[in-house]
């Protein structure tokens, strides 16, 4: 079972953690410039994710395969093609 804790913006060891943070990404990526925008599928807004899976599926592609692409379950895919759920 998992617990979440939640971390008041501002205080001390949420200002420590964001510290901590940037150390560790300036290691690990100094010297890279990291892209603005994500840069993957998987990553876009669901109302273009949604529009691609509609238009693919509308041009005969498999809601399975899509489904596959976008990381999602097939009967997800059925869902926003049909209109039946957000």
């Amino acid at each position: 079972m998992k617990t979440r804790v939640r971390i008041p913006v501002g205080s001390l060891l949420y200002t420590t953690l964001e510290s901590a943070t940037r150390r560790i990404l300036t290691r690990l990526y100094g010297g890279f410039s990291l892209p603005d925008m994500p840069i993957t599928k998987k990553h876009i807004s669901k109302a273009e994710r949604n529009a691609d899976i509609i238009a693919r599926h509308q041009a005969g592609e498999n809601l399975s395969e899509i489904a596959r692409e976008y990381g999602i379950s097939p009967q997800r895919a059925h869902q926003i093609v049909t209109g039946k759920s957000n």
